[in-house]
């Protein structure tokens, strides 16, 4: 079967055989290891663990922010990252409605997100080693992972 692979903005033809992995690794450029775990209840297994702000409940497994917030709103924890580390985040929202979630690590903050979805991004630690998802005034819909490991 011939496959398109989009790399760097140019596509390539390229053989795709069972049990072979597509992923291209760059000479000279090694992936970096992660670290544990920094996040407790990433999962919202509980109801516990995080600070939560106006609008916010865990149930289900699920962080839910229901529309209510007067304004901007948090979902936050302090985890025991070190300012001035690189960290990988990543979080899941789903039953997303409408609004913007960020999220950020101290006083870092990543990217805006209004869809459902799993993103990772990678910041450094400024400020203080506090996740925090950020939901604007209209977010309504649900976090199902956080998680922040440091890059080693």
């Amino acid at each position: 079967m011939n496959n398109i692979v989009m790399m760097r903005g140019r596509a390539m033809n390229r053989i795709m055989r069972p049990g072979i992995n597509p992923t291209v690794k760059k000479p000279g450029f090694p992936i970096p290891g992660l670290g544990p775990e920094l996040v407790v209840n990433g999962l919202f297994v509980f109801n516990s663990d995080w600070d939560l702000g106006s609008g916010w409940s865990i149930s289900g497994g699920k962080a839910r922010c229901d529309g209510t917030q007067p304004g901007a709103t948090f979902l936050s924890q302090t985890t025991p990252a070190v300012v001035g580390s690189w960290v990988q985040a990543t979080f899941t929202i789903e039953d997303y409605v409408e609004g913007a979630i960020v999220g950020t690590v101290g006083s870092n903050g990543g990217v805006s997100r209004a869809r459902n979805g799993t993103f990772t991004q990678r910041l450094i630690v400024e400020g203080n080693s506090i996740v925090t998802a950020y939901a604007n005034e209209f977010f309504v819909g649900s976090v199902s992972l956080v998680s922040l490991k440091e890059v080693l």
